[in-house]
């Protein structure tokens, strides 16, 4: 779990970008969404800023999205600025989690912007029924953690669910499983100890007792680990890596690989505000520096 965790912190330095959550201003079109093996179709030209209205969507169908150009897609429920239900670029597959209408925007990937070419987007409904009777997932910012939370209406043959986290809307790893708890109305709640700085992506799925996993719902925050100064150079490295912080500020230090392996460790003092570390035998490559006060971890990306 742990390595689990310090490989999604790694993603979150390295990808250049953070897909965003797009909403929409007025609306482009409007389609029912489909009853059967039958697709429903959207053509977007000049696409990006406004909405599409997906009406008649059923609470616990699944729907897939997927649109034929290079594009980035958020669905959302309530309005064209509503919760987001899912996004992720190309193609998105849902869980409906209300009967009536979604809303559905399409913009150029990774950003939010507007594209000039016609492209089609494609809604299926996929034949899988689902075991479980979903209500709303929810990530909230609590302190130094992410509560997660969701409920169900019911449950027939459902054994565990599973939380996954991304740091860009695509890649996602599992962070938390809980079992199901049964046939009656339920209620789940699970903690993100460990959200990096800045967009955290988070996707609930159901596993079934046969094994089949789905996809029931999607929530995002944006998590601050606070600014505390840490200044290090050479960055490039050469040979010697020097590090200045406040005092009496972290405790402890850590250098660690990209693969997520732990190089160093350091115990910090009280009066101790520089250090330096010694990577002349290391390849070349991206490290993170890892300094730790009671509460939170504050990161730092160098190269050598």
């Amino acid at each position: 779990m742990k390595k689990q965790l310090l490989f999604a912190i790694l993603l979150f330095f390295i990808c250049d970008q953070i897909k965003a959550q797009c909403a929409g201003g007025s609306s482009f079109s409007s389609v029912t969404a489909p009853t059967s093996s039958t697709p429903s179709t959207i053509n977007s030209c000049n696409w990006g800023g406004d909405y599409n209205t997906i009406n008649d969507c059923l609470a616990g169908t699944s729907y897939t999205f997927t649109a034929s150009g290079n594009a980035f897609i958020t669905i959302r429920q309530g309005s064209s600025n509503g919760t987001v239900v899912g996004y992720g670029a190309s193609t998105v597959t849902i869980t409906s989690p209300i009967s009536g209408t979604l809303y559905m925007l399409i913009n150029s990937n990774p950003s939010c912007g507007i594209g000039t070419t016609c492209i089609t987007t494609t809604i299926v409904r996929n034949s899988t029924t689902l075991p479980v009777s979903f209500g709303k997932f929810t990530a909230t910012v609590q302190k130094n953690q992410v509560k997660l939370a969701w409920n169900t209406f019911s449950e027939t043959n459902s054994e565990a669910f599973i939380v996954y986290r991304s740091t860009d809307g695509v890649n996602y790893i599992e962070i938390a499983r809980q079992a199901s708890k049964g046939s009656a109305t339920n209620g789940y709640t699970s903690f993100d100890n460990y959200p990096v700085s800045g967009a955290n992506y988070y996707r609930l799925k159901q596993r079934d007792i046969d094994g089949t996993v789905a996809t029931l719902a999607d929530d995002a925050v944006n998590f601050s680990l606070g600014t505390k100064e840490v200044k290090a150079w050479p960055n490039p490295i050469d040979n010697i890596l020097r590090l200045s912080f406040p005092t009496a500020t972290y405790q402890n230090l850590e250098l660690v690989d990209i693969g997520g392996r732990k190089l160093q460790e350091h115990v910090l003092t009280n009066t101790q505000n520089e250090i330096k570390l010694d990577m002349s035998t290391y390849a070349k490559g991206v490290y993170l520096i890892i300094l730790k006060d009671p509460n939170n971890s504050y990161l730092v990306k160098v190269l050598k």
